[in-house]
């Protein structure tokens, strides 16, 4: 089955959509009673990544007809409230750091993209550019899909070698070296990709789960 794909997904003006990096992206709409492939989605294209961000889709690390842009951000045109997208508007790659996009997430009005080695803002500008994008982090990316969540205003990161939270604008490791050490020694490398973290906001903790050794 796709269980082990990594899924991605979310809602957007009330419509459930999710991706699982090999397949066509799937969406519910109020009036849908089964999931179906996305309208409007391009021909031959993949992503690895579907999130929303105000009322647009969002697609990361995009293969189109077989080839990989792992840098590669796309984004669909304004969707109307319960609709989906009529088509995909744009793209630009993120390209200053060679690693590739794994993820991204809402932080309040803007939108982080997270890639191996790097963190980018997305942030809504309208007119001809529609966004504009900013390299945030240099030094530090996300480990995995789902390896990141929001709380306060912030987001809780596992990185490749750390695990932090930042504001948009500094970041704080949050793990001592010794456990820093326990952990990323822990993980199975054979399978960086299944790690999740889950918030648990009740206790204010943070819960990183993983394949271990």
């Amino acid at each position: 089955g796709n269980e082990a794909k990594g899924w991605t997904g979310g809602s957007l003006n009330t419509v459930v959509f999710l991706n699982n990096g090999s397949d066509k992206p799937q969406c519910l709409r109020r009036s849908d009673s089964l999931f179906i492939d996305l309208p409007n989605w391009p021909a031959n294209t993949t992503c690895g990544v579907m999130r929303a961000y105000k009322n647009y889709l969002i697609a990361l690390n995009v293969v189109k007809s077989s080839t990989e842009y792992p840098t590669m951000v796309k984004w669909s045109s304004p969707a109307d409230p319960g609709e989906i997208p009529a088509n995909d508007a744009g793209e630009n790659a993120l390209a200053d750091t060679g690693g590739a996009i794994v993820d991204g997430r809402k932080m309040r009005d803007s939108f982080f993209i997270y890639k191996e080695d790097s963190v980018y803002s997305m942030t809504y500008v309208g007119g001809t550019y529609v966004f504009n994008f900013r390299q945030i982090f240099d030094d530090i990316g996300a480990l995995s899909k789902n390896s990141i969540s929001e709380f306060n205003a912030k987001h809780f990161v596992v990185g490749q070698g750390d695990v932090y939270v930042h504001n948009g604008i500094q970041k704080e490791s949050v793990i001592d070296g010794k456990m820093r050490g326990y952990l990323f020694s822990n993980i199975r490398t054979d399978a960086y990709d299944r790690l999740f973290v889950v918030p648990d906001y009740a206790n204010t903790e943070m819960w990183v789960c993983y394949c271990s050794t």
